[in-house]
Formats: C-alpha cells, structure tokens, sequence
C-alpha cells in the first residue's frame, strides 16, 4: 500500500529515538534532517519527492511532537545512570587452548574482588579477551606460551556504566547515545561488554579525562533539562 509523504516521515523521524530531546525542543534544522531521510522516504513511498514536501511534513512532526513512552523510558534510563572508573588496566588477547583456559583460572582464584581488584574475561570458541589489574598478569602471562598470546595492552582503562535494569528493559537506543559520545570526541573503544546492570568500555587510559568530562556534562545537562 502506498503511503502519504507525512505518514512515512512521521514514521520514519519516530523511529530516531535519539534524537527525542532535539524533537521536544524544537532544536532540529529542519532541512538538514529532511535531506538525511530523503532517500528513505523515496524507498517507502515509491516515488520521487521533493525536498519542500518532505521539509513540510519535518515540520508538521516537530510542531506537534510528543515524546511517547518509550522515548521518556530512555530519558528515565540516562537519568539512572552513575559512572565508575578504573585505571592501570591491562587487555590481554589469547588463543582458546586448555593451556590458557587452566591459567585463567589460577589467576581467577586470587582476585580479590572484596578490595576492588578486578578480571573479566570474554570467551569465544577460539579466542578469549581478558581485561584485568596490570599486577595480576605479570606471573599469568609467563606461564602462557608466546604463540598462545594474540596481544597485549598496558595502556587501558575501563569505564562502567551502571543503571537502573529495571528501566533498561524497557528501553533501546542507550548503547547508541553512549557509543556515540566516544564516537564525537575520536576515542576508540577497544573492548565492550555488558553484565545485569552495568557497561563498561575500554579505551586507553590517557582518553579518560576527555571521556569523563563529556560523560558527566552530557548525564548533568539530562538531569537539568528534564527535571522530574
């Protein structure tokens, strides 16, 4: 069924979950977003429309727009979130082989998690990514074959986010809005991994002055902006 030019980009701008706050706010150059979706609002419809009739219909959207339920489910879950560093990290890459797996878990039985100390370990079929206190793998890694060692990091730093499950369930588009922060200031995240209620990201440890500052400044301008 063919549908009208307001239809599709009302659909289609709903769809861009974050961008919500700018929508609320009217903060959204109008002919720059109808220029961005033009070519999907072509496919939908399935036919040529001018650049006027789809900048007509943006703002037609944004005049009347109302942030739904699962867009306030996102503002609520960035509300909860509180942030957590950790420096003098090291990201060691392993081969899988019974070798490796048997020193990690020497290594997993003297962590002392009651005084902070920290080991994570992503596990694949053939590999394993372990991100841990740089002291604890200065023995692990003499007991472990040099072809078994893909690479090794000392440089690393990881910074968790933890949340509220409750709302997280409930909601999408957070990973994007975080990823995108990193994205913004040219950082790379190297390693990312979630558990039941917190994220945490790897990236080098000389990024994280710039990675926090914009992580605190963008959680406290959420906070300002939507009061509850």
């Amino acid at each position: 069924m063919v549908q009208s030019v307001s239809r599709v980009v009302k659909e289609t701008l709903s769809n861009l979950t974050y961008l919500s706050l700018a929508f609320e706010h009217q903060l959204v150059n109008e002919s720059a977003l109808a220029r961005f979706i033009h070519k999907r609002v072509e496919e939908k419809t399935g036919k040529p429309v001018s650049r006027g009739a789809i900048i007509a219909a943006v703002r037609r959207f944004i005049i009347s727009y109302k942030p739904r339920q699962k867009d306030l489910h996102l503002i609520r879950f960035l509300k909860s979130f509180k942030i957590h560093i950790r420096t003098g990290m090291v990201e060691v890459n392993l081969s899988r082989t019974p070798k490796n797996v048997e020193v990690l878990s020497s290594v997993s039985k003297k962590i002392q998690w009651n005084k902070g100390e920290k080991l994570y370990v992503l596990s694949r079929s053939q590999e394993i990514t372990v991100v841990s206190n740089s002291q604890h793998f200065k023995d692990a890694l003499n007991k472990i074959p040099r072809q078994g060692v893909l690479s090794k990091y000392d440089d690393r730093a990881v910074i968790t986010i933890s949340y509220d499950p409750e709302v997280e369930d409930k909601t999408f588009g957070a990973l994007y809005y975080l990823s995108g922060i990193f994205a913004s200031l040219g950082v790379t995240i190297h390693v990312v991994f979630s558990t039941y209620s917190e994220t945490s990201f790897v990236i080098k440890e000389k990024d994280v002055p710039l990675v926090y500052k914009a992580l605190s400044e963008s959680m406290h301008e959420i906070d300002e902006l939507h009061d509850e």
